[in-house]
């Protein structure tokens, strides 16, 4: 069964500009299937930041992202994930997006 989940954030919006920090966790996973050899997940909570700026250039726009996934670089697991094997840690990334 799932344990309790959250997600938040707090989102900066300036004209073309964004700014994201999100907090992402689980509590404790209690009640799991022993006769499975289901296993308790330990509680976590990883922290992401982006930002982003749009430019516009005739009828287009050109989305421009950079951010940080799990900033402290937690090893956590889900109570989903298969036989515990951790997600993935640190992670920066810059993304471009271009709409006609």
């Amino acid at each position: 069964m799932s344990p309790l989940s959250y997600h938040t954030e707090l989102k900066y919006v300036y004209q073309k500009l964004i700014v994201v920090l999100e907090c992402i966790g689980n509590g404790v996973q209690t009640q799991y299937g022993s006769f499975y050899e289901e296993k308790p997940t330990a509680a976590f909570a990883i922290l992401n930041f982006n930002t982003g700026y749009k430019f516009y250039w005739n009828s287009n726009i050109l989305q421009a992202k950079i951010g940080i996934e799990n900033i402290w670089n937690t090893n956590y697991t889900t109570y989903a994930d298969w036989n515990k094997i951790p997600r993935m840690g640190r992670n920066v990334f810059l993304n471009l997006g271009f709409r006609v």
